[in-house]
């Protein structure tokens, strides 16, 4: 393991944590960045300004970027400090794989013209990165790693809460008038969204999952928003293989196809349509849902808000 620490750093337990879970995935020689500014940092790197670490009922723990040295994994210390060892463990195996993924060229770089509109670009993008954290997540399972935070029932639980409420959100946010901001609050949920059901689908693949301990609320907005759809999703996954195995061009590039598909089908059970825009638009972006469905989760959220606020 290669490590920079930029800050307090990780007691020496946590750090041999991480070489664990770097070796389990057979990259022990990753660059690692442990850092207290995480989101400067990222901000940095990716030279993005706008990067923000939370994630629907989340805050991201790590994220493995491509940098012209080679990835790095960045490590958000204060989020992370006080975890225990097999957490830190898992989650540097789980970054382990994205090192793994960049190595072999297995992601969206280079890949823009296989599509031949924006709108499927942005789909395809969805899914693609949807589908790293799928293959990631099937060999961790196959390593007995347990199931990520972000995978078990209570993060599902809220983040069905989350899925509603930042759906309605965008609905009645007045600055949402402006088609592109309204566009871009619907799809920033789903993009974090799709990574959550690879999260779920790598250690459940019925196509009847059980929800049982779900809140009322959350069972209502999964067989409203997610029930239809999952059973499409679970399909398409089934033979992609982990992150182990690597894939050829020809092999991925008609996944990442497929993905499109399966990618607008859950933006239409959200209750949206992206499509080709006319009079020299980039897109198109319209609202499919009724209004009297939309009144019903609204009325929902407003519930389950109001619910939770009294806890």
């Amino acid at each position: 393991m290669q490590a920079e620490v930029t800050g307090v750093g990780f007691r020496e337990d946590q750090l041999t944590a991480i070489e664990a879970g770097l070796t389990a995935m057979s990259e022990p020689d990753a660059r690692v960045a442990i850092v207290d500014d995480f989101v400067d940092t990222v901000q940095r790197l990716t030279e993005n300004p706008a990067y923000s670490a939370g994630r629907g009922a989340g805050i991201v723990a790590a994220k493995t970027i491509h940098t012209p040295a080679g990835d790095v994994i960045v490590f958000n210390a204060p989020e992370l400090r006080n975890r225990d060892s097999l957490l830190l463990e898992r989650l540097a195996a789980h970054e382990a794989g994205h090192v793994k993924l960049g190595k072999r060229g297995e992601g969206l770089r280079g890949r823009q013209h296989l599509v031949d509109s924006e709108w499927r670009w942005q789909l395809m993008c969805l899914g693609a990165l949807a589908i790293d954290e799928l293959r990631i997540e099937r060999a961790l399972a196959d390593l007995a790693y347990p199931v990520a935070l972000t995978g078990d029932v209570d993060y599902t639980d809220d983040a069905m809460f989350w899925l509603n409420c930042e759906l309605m959100n965008a609905l009645v946010d007045p600055a949402n008038s402006d088609v592109e901001k309204f566009h871009d609050a619907v799809m920033s949920t789903q993009d974090w969204l799709t990574k959550h059901l690879a999260y779920v689908a790598a250690y459940n693949s019925s196509p009847t999952p059980d929800l049982s301990a779900l809140s009322s609320h959350s069972r209502q907005n999964w067989n409203d928003y997610i029930a239809a759809h999952w059973g499409k999703r679970i399909a398409f996954y089934e033979n992609i293989p982990d992150v182990r195995t690597a894939l050829a061009a020809s092999e991925l590039d008609p996944i990442l196809l497929t993905a499109i598909d399966t990618e607008a089908d859950l933006l239409s059970a959200l209750g949206f349509r992206l499509s080709d825009g006319g009079h020299g638009q980039r897109y198109a972006f319209h609202r499919i849902s009724s209004d009297a469905q939309c009144d019903r989760r609204l009325q929902r959220a407003r519930e389950e808000f109001a619910l939770r606020d009294s806890a």
